[in-house]
């Protein structure tokens, strides 16, 4: 071989040692999260979706992260919001609860939620006030005058990655409230914020979403500069972390090649909701980016680690100053009453049934998602129904038109499943059609040019436009004064002994 050949191939190799010196190395990190806690805070056993779930509440999460903690690699714990409404505690304390216990569970980082609004923008404010941890959304929540409402975002170092953790609220913020809820507050479009407060190319782009896990996937093709979203809002329970790019999910063993280049796309990771799981997700990075990304999610039930015994003990004494009230027996079910997400329920018939009764009106309605618990039975204590209906809604009473029932009739038949709850009104709706074929109002056929009386709750009076296909400002309201948990516990208490409507409303065909 020539000289000239020899000295450049030396050059090159000595080039090529000299860069894979030069480069950093590969560091592996934990990232905990957990999501939609809805103040679950207490051990509880129950039936959702037809499976039965032992959940330890704040006390098995916090024994859960210890464990984790005690053997893994450098970690921290990410919460992506919705802390507040679910649980009769955040509801006497108005979120008291939930801030009162955020440091002491050991969440390190938490996002903003919906329901972080619930109780109004003053106990919003207290929760990023008084949670003794970093309380982010202000990436795209804005006041007035276009300052955040709280943090953008926050730069760390876990065991010496550099990351820069952005925070984000659903874009449909004021629909999931209610203008009421957030005064003069304005939500900015997800991507615009984040490309606004995205790091440099040494620090991992991570987002801390409120959005829902849809939103989730559209934000990382628009902005593939993102790492990771840990992600709330749409309670989806992902066993394994996802991997998406601009044209849409990547293969799942994408996400664990080990090939020492950077992951071509965002990872997307959820835990479920109400505390049923710990998420823990383990990441391998280089320089700012992620080569591998591997994860799983732990069952809150006790099969891993005990409850943290000091937090358990607080979480009783706090629950132990409102139990003489909360715990009353107030009425008996000869079968359990039973939510449903996609169809008639139970539990939705009586819950429409009560409010029709106690506002006297032709029509009451409910909209599924209001409903946040079965009843299980036998016996019925106050704190059963006020989990059931944690929000504190006011019934509100207004009139329709039979024309307009129609009008709300035709919106139902073109939507996904079953509309709303209840009682009073019967109809026929053709799915693949998306026409209703009957419509009856207490056994009779609506007439377009009559009035009939409907009552439904606050929360979907304000999204008439949603629930009914009107906007709220063609009807004129009658606000009760009745709150929908006291309607319920009155309901309960007059009957006494709970009879299961078994009734069909609404046939789907």
């Amino acid at each position: 071989m020539k000289r000239s050949h020899v000295l450049a191939l030396y050059a090159v190799m000595s080039l090529g040692l000299i860069t894979q010196c030069a480069r950093p190395p590969v560091q592996t990190i934990t990232i905990l999260h957990h999501n939609d806690f809805h103040s679950a805070v207490l051990p509880d056993t129950s039936v959702h979706d037809g499976n039965t779930y032992v959940n330890l509440g704040a006390a098995g999460l916090k024994g859960l992260a210890d464990a984790v903690e005690d053997t893994a690699h450098p970690s921290i714990w990410l919460n992506a919001g919705d802390e507040y409404s679910g649980g009769v505690l955040s509801t006497l304390t108005q979120g008291g609860s939930q801030f009162r216990l955020a440091r002491k569970i050991g969440y390190d980082v938490v996002v903003l939620g919906n329901h972080e609004f619930d109780y109004g923008l003053e106990r919003a404010a207290a929760f990023r006030d008084s949670a003794g941890v970093p309380v982010l959304g202000g990436a795209n929540l804005v006041q007035a005058d276009g300052s955040p409402f709280a943090l953008t975002h926050l730069d760390t170092s876990i065991g010496g990655v550099q990351m820069r953790i952005i925070g984000l609220l659903p874009p449909d913020l004021e629909e999931l409230t209610g203008r009421s809820k957030l005064n003069d507050l304005q939500i900015l479009d997800p991507a615009d914020a984040v490309r606004k407060h995205l790091p440099g190319k040494k620090r991992l782009a991570v987002v801390l979403s409120h959005m829902g896990y849809t939103q989730d996937t559209l934000l990382a093709a628009q902005v593939p500069e993102i790492d990771l979203i840990v992600g709330g809002h749409s309670h989806s329970t992902l066993e394994r972390p996802r991997l998406f790019g601009q044209q849409g999910r990547l293969p799942d063993s994408t996400l664990t090649l080990d090939d020492l280049k950077r992951l071509p796309g965002t990872v997307i990771t959820q835990a479920g909701g109400k505390g049923r799981y710990l998420g823990v997700l383990t990441l391998k990075v280089q320089g700012g980016e992620i080569l591998v990304a591997d994860g799983t999610l732990l069952p809150n039930d006790g099969s891993r680690a005990a409850a943290d015994v000091e937090l358990l003990a607080e979480v009783n004494r706090l629950d132990a100053r409102y139990a003489p009230m909360l715990d009353k027996q107030i009425a008996t079910l000869e079968a359990p009453l039973r939510r449903k997400w996609d169809a008639e329920s139970p539990l939705g018939r009586w819950i429409a049934d009560a409010y029709r009764k106690a506002a006297n009106a032709d029509i009451g309605m409910h909209n599924n998602g209001g409903i946040r618990a079965n009843l299980e039975g036998p016996s019925i204590s106050i704190r059963d129904i006020w989990q059931v209906a944690p929000f504190g809604n006011e019934l509100v009473v207004f009139d329709l038109t039979g024309a307009q029932l129609e009008q709300i009739a035709a919106h139902w038949a073109k939507s996904d499943g079953m509309p709303m709850q209840v009682s009073g009104l019967s109809m026929t709706i053709d799915s693949k059609s998306g026409i209703f074929a009957s419509l009856e109002v207490n056994g009779r056929p609506v007439q377009a040019d009559q009035s009939y009386k409907v009552v439904t709750n606050s929360y979907v009076f304000e999204q008439a436009d949603s629930y009914f296909g009107i906007e709220a400002h063609h009807f004129d309201p009658y606000m009760t004064g009745m709150v929908d948990r006291d309607v319920l516990v009155n309901n309960a208490r007059e009957q006494g002994t709970i009879r299961k409507p078994t009734d069909t409303r609404i046939t789907m065909r």
